[in-house]
């Protein structure tokens, strides 16, 4: 799916679209039913005429398909007066009750000023895995209508997730400079935020040593002030080896993590750096953290040894989540094997890799490795001729956008009709269920010559996209631009 995703946005920026007269909208009518509304009233707002939109609007959101009445909901709550977008956004939420149309609602609520609705509104969310946003609206409503719990709930949402710049915009409208343990806990937040490292680690160790906030998220911002706010890597490395047993399970992920990132950062504590690492990966919770340890875990030992990494890679390979998170690491080792002429290490590593690093860099490798057999760099056990064929086709199977591609086709000597069947061909095998309304909503935006709409809505709904769909919009789209 990536390669049509590739492909459609560079149609989309290539291609204009002609306007439709009025027997082919008849025909579009006829084809869309009663879903034809909505893109009409696109069409209406395209040409100034809000008055005919809105009728238009208020029809498909009570006769299209689901998707479409949701769709033309959404863009009828950003027409109108105040009070009309006011009761058509929360109308949208109550027909479709979710975090999206939640957010729309709250932010049309605080927009004009109804801070006592829109804390009404959020009464239930639950401010640790709710849509950032809306937690933002909430508090800022609770704030500016001073409501006793703001200082709690402002807490909580400072301590349970990621600080955000919305974050940082509330903590700047709000902050007061009190002795209180809670505001140390937020300015320590905000300091490591804003990089102001020296501050957060002069207020980070008392913190600590309270034992009263040990939350994941504040053992992070702790680890990040030891190792940008003090020169002292090795003593503080091991203040957080000393303080690991007696933190809750959720955070000694991060005394290992940052304490192997201050060990290998001390320069003659790499094999200490490693161990921690490892022992970080084992107590990781979440998917990214393991990969943040097994990519300081690789980079570590690549300054130490190659064929170590090499056996590392081999050794975990099956085991990180997220390929993609790896490629600078196999861009720099790529660059460190050839510096090297280690050509058997880097054909080595191209069968390692091949399915397991992300379709870019498996593609890079085995394409490099053909490259290496055929100039006789590399001394193959088997024949030269099948060796360079499994790798080259290696690369026009790994799934990877266009250029490491082409250049296998062109090594492989394939007819243009072959060549084109390859690059056009889906490199996500994954098979898709189609929605028909997903589908529909895409095709009626090319029917109906609304260019704008087609890129972003197929970001959101590529998912739920059969091929077939996709290249009718390509192919569509391409006609148009003849």
């Amino acid at each position: 799916m990536k390669k049509i995703r590739v492909f459609i946005s560079c149609l989309i920026v290539l291609v204009s679209f002609t306007g439709f007269g009025c027997a082919q909208n008849n025909s579009l009518q006829k084809k869309y039913g009663q879903d034809s509304a909505y893109f009409m009233a696109l069409l209406s707002l395209e040409n100034g005429n809000q008055r005919q939109a809105e009728h238009l609007l208020k029809q498909a959101e009570k006769k299209a398909s689901p998707l479409i009445a949701r769709r033309s909901m959404e863009k009828l709550s950003q027409l109108g007066n105040v009070q009309e977008r006011i009761n058509r956004s929360y109308s949208l939420y109550k027909k479709f009750p979710d975090e999206e149309t939640k957010l729309a609602a709250a932010k049309e609520f605080f927009e004009n000023k109804e801070y006592a609705r829109v804390i009404r509104f959020t009464e239930k969310i639950d401010l640790k895995n709710c849509l950032n946003e809306t937690a933002y609206y909430r508090l800022s409503s609770m704030h500016k209508k001073n409501d006793s719990r703001f200082s709690k709930e402002f807490f909580e949402w400072c301590v349970s997730r990621t600080f955000s710049d919305l974050h940082y915009k509330l903590f700047c409208e709000t902050f007061k400079s009190e002795e209180t343990e809670e505001s140390k806990v937020i300015l320590l937040r905000a300091d490591v935020f804003t990089k102001n490292y020296v501050a957060a680690y002069s207020n980070a160790k008392s913190l600590l040593e309270s034992k009263k906030f040990l939350f994941p998220q504040i053992l992070s911002d702790a680890g990040k002030s030891f190792l940008y706010g003090s020169n002292s890597f090795f003593s503080n490395a091991i203040y957080l080896d000393s303080i690991k047993n007696s933190l809750p399970d959720d955070c000694k992920f991060y005394a290992d993590f940052y304490s192997g990132r201050l060990y290998d950062k001390a320069d003659a504590y790499k094999t200490r750096a490693l161990n921690r690492f490892v022992l970080a990966m084992q107590e990781s919770l979440s998917d990214a953290n393991f990969d943040n340890a097994l990519w300081y875990y690789l980079n570590c030992l690549l300054r130490i040894s190659v064929p170590k990494t090499i056996d590392a890679i081999s050794q975990y390979k099956d085991e990180w989540k997220t390929p993609s998170y790896f490629d600078d690491f196999f861009e720099t080792l790529s660059v460190r094997l050839l510096s090297l002429h280690a050509w058997n290490d880097f054909f080595k590593t191209a069968d390692l890799i091949y399915g397991k690093a992300s379709p870019e860099i498996s593609a890079k490798y085995s394409y490099i490795s053909a490259r290496l057999i055929q100039e006789n760099f590399i001394k193959s056990s088997k024949e030269k001729s099948e060796e360079e064929h499994r790798l080259f086709s290696q690369v026009l199977q790994s799934g990877s956008d266009l250029y490491y591609r082409f250049l296998a086709i062109k090594k492989l000597e394939l007819d243009k009709t072959k060549a084109e069947e390859i690059i056009f061909s889906v490199g996500n095998k994954k098979e898709i269920q189609p929605d028909i309304q997903a589908e529909k909503l895409l095709l009626g935006y090319a029917d109906f010559g609304l260019k704008e709409f087609i890129y972003p809505e197929y970001q959101k709904l590529q998912d739920k996209i059969g091929i077939e769909c996709a290249e009718k919009i390509a192919e569509f789209l391409s006609q148009c631009g003849k």
